[in-house]
């Protein structure tokens, strides 16, 4: 019997994925810019993301770091109003937590996760969370029981 779960956050306990997209598409609508939904979904493979289509056609970078925050505010509005629930989660973390420890493991920004949490009630035994922090070099890790 395994002791120790850890779980992925967006996409394995929340549905956030799709209102990420969203609020970029949003935020490069605002700039007149059309983000292609099937290029983004393959630059995410990559470590390229949201914004290197908007580069790639032109669109500096001081504009974009404007819209990197626009894209922020809109990905929190959804996140505050949208259901982003996964049917069954809640009820199956109450269950595990009765075996083993549990730990979330993800890249969301912090002020993203606590929004999460304040609006969408997991269970509350979990034993700590881990904000990875993502950059070209390996991933590091830290640890915020």
């Amino acid at each position: 019997m395994k002791k120790y779960i850890l779980f992925d956050h967006d996409g394995v306990l929340v549905d956030t994925e799709f209102w990420y997209y969203k609020a970029g598409e949003r935020a490069l609508a605002d700039i007149g810019f059309t983000l292609d939904k099937d290029q983004y979904l393959r630059d995410m493979t990559q470590p390229l993301g949201t914004w290197s289509q908007a580069m790639a056609a032109g669109i500096d970078e001081q504009t974009i770091s404007k819209q990197r925050e626009v894209r922020n505010a809109y990905y929190q509005e959804y996140l505050r109003t949208e259901a982003i629930e996964i049917e069954g989660v809640v009820e199956t973390l109450a269950e595990l937590s009765k075996y083993v420890r549990m730990a979330i493991v993800t890249t969301a920004k912090r002020a993203d996760f606590q929004l999460i949490h304040e609006n969408v009630r997991l269970d509350n035994s979990w034993t700590s969370y881990w904000f990875v922090k993502t950059t070209s070099a390996p991933s590091r890790t830290q640890n915020h029981t």
